[in-house]
């Protein structure tokens, strides 16, 4: 993912965030909840892996590539997602690329930690079936 690219992923986030702010909306009491704030738990050239904590089951966005260089990297930063965060899902669906070591970290962290991955595309679930993995989810 080009730099270019994971700025414009994040002033997006950036901006869904700030303009579903509360404040200053006619109508809503000043106690309203904040919106979530999304974190960033890892990025490199290729990937981004961000966080959004909610009170019952928090989301972790995986956006970009996962390659044998950040796969390990990639199971890092879900594991310390999981310390903190008793409920966790992970959204797949802005990956643009994964080979069979990332679909491999996937797999065992979902499967050993009991949690599901959504939006996976079909090449991936073959992959996942051919490799004789534990099905993502």
């Amino acid at each position: 993912m080009s730099v270019i690219a994971f700025v414009a992923v994040w002033l997006t986030s950036l901006v869904g965030v700030l303009g579903s702010s509360s404040h200053g909306r006619r109508g809503e009491s000043e106690g309203d909840a904040e919106p979530p704030v999304e974190q960033l738990l890892y990025t490199d050239s290729l990937l981004w892996v961000a966080l959004t904590q909610e009170p019952e089951t928090s989301l972790v966005r995986l956006i970009g590539e996962i390659d044998f260089t950040n796969a390990d990297a990639v199971a890092d930063a879900l594991a310390g997602a999981r310390s903190f965060c008793a409920a966790l899902v992970i959204d797949i669906e802005q990956l643009s690329f994964v080979d069979v070591a990332g679909i491999r970290a996937l797999a065992v962290f979902s499967h050993e930690n009991a949690v599901p991955i959504r939006n996976v595309p079909s090449y991936v679930k073959r992959a996942v079936e051919l490799l004789d993995l534990p099905p993502l989810g």
